[in-house]
């Protein structure tokens, strides 16, 4: 084999090895000219996309603009006007500073910049292919500076490849405006994705305005300031309180020096701090910022600056726990949670009321009331079902508005009435879809639903498969989602956090690779949303039923492929034999 020589690879090669390391997809590109616009002073950011970003983003801001001789140099490596010497780093105040992204953007693009001064008479426009400059002219322009990026990754066809759908792209797009919007809430920012109009935002004097215009005034009404003080660390925002019962963590922000990042440290300092006040599984919504002096936190981790180090990790966690749990613990704050560990205690036998009672009328009363609360359907004489699976089932009641009580043989028989009718109607639901059967129910008045931005934008997304699932949402502006249908085997739609639960859901679709667990994990999210629908669907646990409406729900329970589960594993039902019986009543 030949000997290799050691060589300086081309220039081109370099700037393409940078561009994968600081553009990994579109909404790389897109947050590093935000953040230049932002560094730039602008007050007003007007961003619009085309099939995902591959095709066009188009950043316009009314910021500083740059002088004409600067304009070809702000495309060489290394280039910024944001320091000067490496001990700059300790005092960094700018979002960008590295000098990259420009040349690492041009690099794998076709890139347009328009820029001018306020006090030019001209703009200066530079056309760059592939890194290289291609035309330099002046033209009429507003002050401020426009960057167009055609064709991303065109020349770079192996990145290219990796890159998701229009809709996951644009997903990731829109999760990064709105956390810059957060944390810029006095800057404007307009937002059109194919010549659709996704945000405009007015410039905000107060963050909870700008909460608002994000996320809806179901998530404002449960904000809760936030605020520390400390000699080296403050800390301000806003937490939810522990009713907003969030089923997902994608609104959860956190900003260092009005930079967004991801830090594990946060994470477990926001579940400590929070303690056993939300249910599993339930998230809280937060939005908190940390001003912190730049020389104990370090942005320069990571190429694509997602992570932050900080000098005194410990100290940051405690004093982020204290001050959600001083939030948290003011008066009225906390909820009363009600109780649900309680076990329920069924009569098995109705007719034994003791005799002395009936000499006792108001204790005779009271007791009866007792009892009709007991069971509020008794089958007079006791309805009689012969199922496959259980023989002949003798119907006894509903025991509490929860359980349906009933014999088959020396068996007694308790069915959990929601866990039931749950597993019934999965198994109708998923038959349906499987046979592309789905009724769909129009709506004669459409319902309007109050939803965070990228929420709405992820379910608009998916509007193909949602409409398989039987539903017809639209985009009805702002923070609004209009129901026009919804399937037929639903009584209602109202509920947000039915469809936010879907959110997470569709969520998980997001970045899915073409690899072998690819199908698994599609039917894992259709079979999720096929389970959340079925519980939507199924009669509540304290519903008062009907003997008819009894009749039917263990009549489909005995006919599915699994009675004895409900679609999360939960039991539907519990049986007690005469020979357990006696042994718990200690007969022999």
């Amino acid at each position: 084999m030949a000997s290799r020589h050691i060589a300086i690879l081309p220039e081109e090669v370099i700037n393409k090895i940078s561009a994968g390391e600081v553009i990994e997809r579109p909404a790389s590109a897109v947050k590093e000219l935000l953040e230049n616009s932002l560094d730039a002073g602008a007050t007003a950011i007007d961003i619009e996309i085309k099939n995902g970003g591959k095709k066009l983003i188009q950043i316009a801001d009314n910021g500083r603009g740059i002088s004409a001789p600067e304009v070809p140099l702000s495309f060489q490596r290394h280039a910024t006007s944001k320091i000067s010497a490496f001990n700059d780093l300790d005092i960094l105040d700018t979002l960008g500073f590295r000098g990259e992204a420009l040349p690492s953007i041009a690099a794998v693009s076709k890139t347009t910049m328009v820029t001018r001064p306020a006090d030019s008479l001209s703009a200066v426009k530079l056309v760059l292919q592939g890194g290289k400059i291609i035309s330099q002219d002046e033209e009429g322009a507003k002050p401020g500076t426009t960057v167009s990026v055609e064709s991303l990754f065109a020349n770079t066809p192996a990145r290219l490849k990796f890159l998701k759908s229009d809709a996951t792209e644009f997903s990731h797009i829109l999760n990064l405006i709105t956390e810059l919007a957060i944390a810029n809430f006095k800057v404007a920012f307009t937002l059109v994705n194919n010549d659709r109009n996704v945000l405009k935002l007015a410039p905000a004097q107060k963050l909870e305005e700008r909460l608002y215009d994000l996320f809806g005034q179901d998530i404002q009404k449960q904000l809760l300031p936030i605020n520390l003080d400390q000699k080296f660390l403050s800390i301000t925002g806003f937490i939810t309180s522990p009713a907003a019962e969030l089923s997902g963590r994608n609104q959860q922000y956190f900003f260092v020096n009005k930079r967004t990042i991801r830090h594990r440290l946060l994470n477990h300092a926001l579940t400590a701090g929070y303690d056993n006040l939300l249910p599993t599984g339930k998230y809280p919504a937060v939005f908190i910022f940390f001003s912190i002096n730049p020389e104990l936190v370090d942005v320069n981790v990571h190429p694509a600056k997602r992570e932050v180090r900080f000098s005194n990790e410990g100290a940051i966690h405690d004093l982020t726990v204290k001050a959600i749990r001083d939030t948290l613990h003011q008066p009225g704050v906390i909820r009363e949670m009600k109780d649900t560990a309680g076990s329920y205690q069924i009569p098995l036998d109705q007719h034994s009321i003791p005799a002395m009672l009936h000499t006792d009328t108001a204790a005779a009363q009271t007791l009866l009331s007792v009892q009709e609360q007991m069971f509020l359907y008794k089958a007079q004489p006791a309805e009689t079902l012969k199922t496959a699976a259980f023989g002949d089932l003798k119907i006894l009641g509903q025991a509490d508005n929860a359980y349906i009580v009933a014999s088959s043989g020396n068996e007694l028989m308790i069915i959990d009435q929601h866990a039931a009718s749950e597993r019934v109607m999965y198994e109708k639901f998923k038959h349906e879809f499987e046979q592309r059967t789905i009724q769909s129910q129009k709506l004669l008045i459409p319902i309007t639903l109050e939803i965070d931005v990228p929420s709405k934008n992820l379910l608009l997304a998916h509007g193909e498969l949602l409409s398989q699932l039987g539903w017809e949402v639209e985009d009805f502006g702002a923070t609004t989602l209009l129901v026009r249908a919804l399937p037929a085997i639903l009584e209602k739609a109202g509920d947000r956090q039915f469809i936010l639960d879907i959110v997470q859901e569709l969520a998980r679709l997001q970045d899915i690779k073409d690899t072998p667990a690819k199908s698994e994990i599609r039917q894992s999210v259709l079979d999720n949303i096929l389970k959340l629908s079925a519980c939507h669907a199924a009669v509540r646990f304290g519903d008062q039923l009907q003997p008819s409406q009894i009749s039917t729900i263990v009549s489909a329970l005995t006919n599915t492929h699994n009675p004895y589960t409900c679609p999360h594993g939960r039991p539907t039902l519990i049986k007690l034999s005469r020979a357990e019986l006696n042994k718990r009543f200690e007969r022999t």
